[in-house]
């Protein structure tokens, strides 16, 4: 799809009474800085009629300065690969034309969390901590907000990673016990 007229820089088009929507643009506005324009279709809708508005509800939109549209996870990932310095956000968008089925098993996860934006708006928020922007500075409370978010996200890793641990290591014990009695050098312990 084109639109007639386009903006002059690329413009990612968001809801923006959708907190989870406006919680990663504003990631994104200070990981992409002025490569990408952001507005909330409630601004921007009537400007681009060729849109209809239940496509502006459904997904983001990435509008090129040539007029193409893009929509869901492929405007998600061509917005990341604008990303100055970033070389490894091109990775997503090339892996979503070439990995056969990716594009679709994409589109499918953007639809799964477009459809559970207020939980995950509140995952979002706990372990990344709050939106912010990207030109204000920080204050004690958002930097330690930020700050707790970052302990939180440390703490789940380091369980997580105990899990894995705690899983191979008696995923590798029950394999050893599996394989001593194949090699009949061991009779099944009932006890175990």
């Amino acid at each position: 799809m084109r639109v007639p007229n386009p903006p002059a820089r690329p413009l990612l088009v968001f809801d923006g009474d959708c907190g989870f929507c406006r919680t990663w643009v504003a990631r994104w506005r200070r990981r992409l800085g002025d490569q990408v324009d952001y507005e909330p279709f409630q601004a921007v809708g009537v400007r681009f009629p060729t849109i209809q508005r239940s496509r502006f509800r459904r997904a983001v939109q990435l509008i090129l300065p040539d007029g193409e549209v893009f929509e869901g996870a492929e405007a998600v990932f061509r917005t990341m690969a604008l990303a100055p310095g970033r070389p490894g956000n091109r990775r997503w968008l090339a892996a979503y034309h070439g990995v056969p089925g990716a594009g679709p098993a994409f589109e499918w996860g953007y639809r799964w969390v477009a459809n559970h934006r207020p939980v995950l708006t509140r995952v979002s928020h706990f372990l990344l901590g709050p939106p912010h922007d990207p030109d204000a500075p920080i204050g004690p409370t958002l930097a330690g907000e930020l700050a707790a978010a970052r302990r939180r996200r440390r703490a789940l890793a380091a369980g997580l990673g105990a899990v894995l641990l705690v899983g191979g290591l008696a995923a590798g014990r029950a394999k050893r016990r599996r394989d001593r009695r194949r090699h009949g050098l061991d009779s099944p312990d009932l006890s175990d």
